[in-house]
C-alpha cells in the first residue's frame, strides 16, 4: 500500500506543533508496513505556496508510486485535483476535514487574516472539497452537518501518542521543572496570544478560585516536555470558542491528569462520562467553579482508559484509516 499525503499542516523548525497529529499519524501508517509520501504546502513564507506547490505535486502524482491520496485540508483537495488533472492521475481521494471553523456562522472571520485565509472561513469551499473527494472522514461529527454535507462519511478524531503522553509521578515532573510542590498548578497549553484560546476568560476565572493559583501558559513548551507540564499540573483548562478535536484534550487524558473545558468539537464527547473531565460554559464564572471542583477531585481519573476504549491510539487510528484505503481501493478498481 502506498499513500501520498497533501496537507497544509505538518511541524516544522518554527512551528514544531504545526500538524503535529499529521506527522504522528503517517508515522503510524508506517508502522503498518504503508509507504508513505508527504506532499507539504508550507505558507508561512505566503500563500502564494498553494499555487506553487502544484507542479512539484503534479511531478510527484506523474511518478505513480502512490495507490491513493489523503488530503487533509480543504485547499489540499484543490491542490490534489488540480495536479490529479494536469498529471491524468487518477488515485482515489480520501478527504479528512480538521477545519473547526466549519462551526463557526457564516461571515464570522478572522479580521487580520489575508484574504486567501479570508476564504477558509465561506463554507461553499469546503463544500465543494467534501463532493469533490472519493472518500470523507471528519474529526469530528459536526463539521459535515455543518455545511450541509449529506453523503456517507466516517467520523475518526486524530489519535494521541500513548507512547509519549504517559502518565508519570507528579513530584518528579515538579522537579524537574522547579516547581514547589505545595503550588496549585493549572496549566493552559495553547498559545496565550490566541483570541481563539480564550485565556482573557481563564485569568478572569482564577481571580474567582478560593485558592492562590499558578498558571502555567504553553505557546513555546517543547513537544518533548508537554507530557512533563501537564503531569506536573493539577489540572489542565482549555476555553476555546471553535476547535475541531483538540489534541491538548487527548494529550491531557493519556496522562491522566484532570481538565476542564468548553464543549469546543469534539470535547464532551472525548471526555464521556470519564472521571475527572469537566465541561464549562464560556464565561469566568463557570469555569472557576468547573476548576475548583476539578482542583478538589480526589478519585482516580480514567481519561487514558477512555481514550482507548474509544479507538484513539495512534495505532488504533492508522488501522482504521489503513481499512479505508482499501476500501477506496476496491471500489475503484470495481468501476
Amino acid at each position: 500500500m502506498r499513500m501520498l499525503a497533501v496537507t497544509n499542516m505538518y511541524p516544522t523548525a518554527t512551528r514544531p506543533y504545526y500538524g503535529i497529529f499529521v506527522k504522528e499519524f503517517t508515522g503510524a501508517l508506517e508502522k503498518l508496513g504503508v509507504e508513505v509520501a508527504v506532499s507539504f504546502t508550507d505558507t508561512s513564507r505566503g500563500r502564494g505556496a498553494y499555487i506553487t506547490e502544484v507542479p512539484r505535486l503534479r511531478k510527484t502524482m506523474a511518478k505513480k508510486q502512490h495507490d491513493v491520496i489523503h488530503a487533509h485540508h480543504t485547499y489540499s483537495v484543490w491542490q490534489t485535483k488540480l495536479a490529479q488533472r494536469l498529471s491524468r492521475d487518477k488515485a482515489p481521494v480520501v478527504f479528512t476535514t480538521h477545519e473547526g471553523e466549519s462551526l463557526m456562522p457564516e461571515g464570522v472571520r478572522d479580521e487580520k487574516a489575508d484574504w486567501l485565509k479570508r476564504i477558509v472561513y465561506l463554507k461553499q469551499p469546503k463544500r465543494w472539497a467534501l463532493n469533490a473527494a472519493d472518500y470523507v472522514v471528519s474529526v469530528n461529527e459536526h463539521i459535515p452537518k455543518a455545511l450541509g454535507y449529506r453523503k456517507p462519511y466516517d467520523v475518526i478524531p486524530p489519535g494521541v501518542d500513548l507512547e509519549l503522553f504517559i502518565p508519570r509521578n507528579k513530584s518528579d515532573c515538579r522537579k524537574r521543572l522547579g516547581i514547589p510542590e505545595d503550588e496549585t498548578v493549572v496549566l493552559f497549553p495553547a498559545d496565550p496570544n490566541n483570541p481563539f484560546k480564550g485565556f482573557d476568560i481563564v485569568k478572569k476565572s482564577l481571580e474567582r478560585l478560593t485558592r492562590k493559583t499558578r498558571v502555567i501558559t504553553g505557546g513555546d513548551i517543547s513537544r518533548e516536555d508537554m507530557p512533563i507540564y501537564m503531569n506536573a499540573a493539577d489540572v489542565v483548562v482549555q476555553a476555546s470558542s471553535v476547535e475541531a478535536s483538540p489534541m491538548v484534550a487527548k494529550e491531557a487524558m493519556a496522562v491522566n491528569v484532570p481538565m476542564v473545558s468548553t464543549d469546543a468539537g469534539d470535547v464532551g464527547k472525548i471526555f464521556g462520562s470519564a472521571p475527572g473531565y469537566y465541561i464549562c460554559e464560556r464565561n469566568p464564572e463557570d469555569l472557576a467553579a468547573k476548576l475548583e471542583t476539578a482542583l478538589g477531585h480526589k478519585g482516580e481519573t480514567r481519561g487514558r482508559d477512555q481514550l482507548q476504549r474509544l479507538g484513539l491510539s495512534l495505532e488504533q487510528v492508522a488501522e482504521k484509516y489503513l481499512s479505508i484505503y482499501k476500501e477506496v481501493l476496491r471500489r475503484s478498481a470495481a468501476t
